[in-house]
């Protein structure tokens, strides 16, 4: 299972990231993910859910979240 871990400042809306960089890199060539997918994501020190994809291109990489379960103790 690949969860993609968030950060607070990843956060563009109540719901929804944006994320650039490393994490794109490895979502366009490990996760292969595509617009209309879902991933599991978690925030930094906080809950965990799934995150759509809904804009993929070179530069970033953007998600809506839903963050609803409590991380594992």
């Amino acid at each position: 299972m690949n969860l993609i871990l968030l950060f607070e400042n990843d956060f563009v809306g109540a719901n929804k990231v944006i994320l650039r960089g490393r994490r794109l890199s490895h979502i366009k060539e490990i996760v292969r993910a595509k617009v209309g997918d879902n991933l599991t994501v978690g925030l930094e020190g906080g809950k965990l859910g799934t995150g759509k994809v809904v804009r993929l291109n070179k530069d970033c990489l953007e998600v809506e979240v839903a963050l609803k379960r409590k991380p594992p103790k």
